[in-house]
């Protein structure tokens, strides 16, 4: 199973953002013992935007995710002429972030000439909203409604806690009211005495350790599941970071770091060599490389991919609830 053509990107292009979610994937790292080393909270990562530049070399890519797997993308330095450099491309754009910086005017603007959607981070309403996100609950209302005016496709993602889930009901009803597009119900990775768990659902990591005993066997993960596909493969799509290098899929970039994972992963930090990054090659020539090749022709054998990928529609489902509105 190998993947010969880059369609679709997922890319975080900076680590920097104002709001501190109590469990978001890059406060952990800084929480951690190197994470501020990894992150330089006080001197971020950005990807600069000749670098970024450099994903639409030799490929027709169709698709571009802002993704905000360490950072909010709207908070990079250069964001607006990255932004604006996309659009022009022509693809398909996804932007995923709390909402909280810019101008009603700007977002409005954006919703008149972006081809793509808004996914706005809102977890609560007014008095809600903060407890958790930290962020303005009117700024980013105010921002949403601004992009569906102008046009825009908004997407409300809400991560229930104890002390907003007796909202959704009325947060859903408003979303269909002012023209939403999706409304996105998020189970936490975790809860704890601060943000509580809600009455009704389980953390990520118990649905995930639920799904059978393979969780309880991770050092032996690879004979328990067999026999499922590459989504990302068939997608087309690729995850770079905001330090430019390129990776198979998002799971295999947060499978390379000191902290978080099993020694016998080490071995994928070979993907951060000089010549893995976009900074000094193109999409299509990376995909062709030596570490791309072992992974792609050895995806039935590789761990990372079975405990992220296996059976991963029925996790999702249950993680992740998508409503059309």
């Amino acid at each position: 199973m190998r993947l010969n053509e880059v369609k679709q990107v997922q890319i975080g292009i900076t680590t920097r953002c104002n709001s501190h979610c109590r469990f978001c994937f890059r406060e952990e790292l800084l929480r951690s013992s190197n994470g501020h080393e990894m992150l330089f909270k006080d001197n971020p990562y950005d990807l600069s935007f000749e670098s970024f530049k450099n994903i639409f070399k030799e490929t027709n890519l169709t698709d571009v995710q802002f993704c905000g797997n360490k950072g909010d993308a709207i908070f990079h330095p250069e964001f607006h002429k990255i932004l604006d450099y996309t659009i022009d491309q022509g693809v398909f754009i996804s932007l995923s972030t709390n909402g909280s910086a810019f101008s009603e005017n700007w977002w409005k603007e954006l919703g008149k000439r972006m081809k793509g959607e808004v996914t706005f981070a809102i977890d609560g309403l007014k008095d809600t909203h903060g407890i958790y996100r930290g962020t303005s609950f009117d700024k980013v209302y105010r921002n949403m409604l601004a992009y569906i005016e102008g046009g825009g496709r908004a997407r409300w993602q809400y991560i229930v806690f104890k002390h907003n889930e007796h909202q959704l009901k009325e947060a859903k009803e408003i979303s269909k009211k002012i023209g939403c597009q999706k409304f996105i119900t998020v189970i936490s990775r975790f809860y704890d005495d601060v943000m509580q768990r809600p009455s009704t659902e389980k953390t990520k990591r118990e649905l995930f350790t639920e799904r059978n005993d393979r969780f309880d066997n991770y050092p032996n993960i690879k004979k328990y599941i067999s026999g499922f596909d590459c989504e990302w493969i068939k997608l087309r799509r690729v995850y770079i970071s905001s330090r430019g290098t390129m990776y198979p899929c998002c799971y295999i970039s947060c499978s390379t770091h000191d902290w978080y994972t099993a020694p016998k992963y080490m071995e994928l930090r070979g993907l951060k060599k000089p010549e893995y990054n976009i900074t000094n090659n193109t999409l299509n020539n990376i995909i062709k490389l030596p570490w791309f090749k072992k992974i792609y022709d050895g995806i039935d054998k590789c761990d990372i991919c079975k405990l992220h990928c296996g059976n991963i529609r029925e996790y999702r489902n249950k993680i992740r609830r998508e409503e059309n509105l």
